[in-house]
């Protein structure tokens, strides 16, 4: 999370710094990822919570499979 974070606030100074609030930040996640050491719903959640203090116009979801169960969390 610490890296996206870093990331998002890079990119928002940047926007800041030559006024241009046209310029539009976002961020893409899938909201579990299938392999053993990958995101979980947890996880996620945790991470949209901070997403949207933060600057930015829109979180976009994907998922590989919409009818797959949760692994947990």
């Amino acid at each position: 999370m610490n890296f996206s974070l870093k990331v998002i606030d890079a990119c928002c100074k940047i926007r800041e710094k030559y006024n241009r609030p046209d310029f539009i930040i976002g961020y893409r996640l899938s909201p579990e990822e299938p392999f053993e050491d990958g995101l979980t719903m947890t996880e996620t959640l945790k991470l949209v919570k901070v997403l949207l203090t933060k600057p930015i116009q829109y979180i976009h979801v994907s998922l590989l499979d919409y009818y797959k169960k949760i692994r947990y969390g």
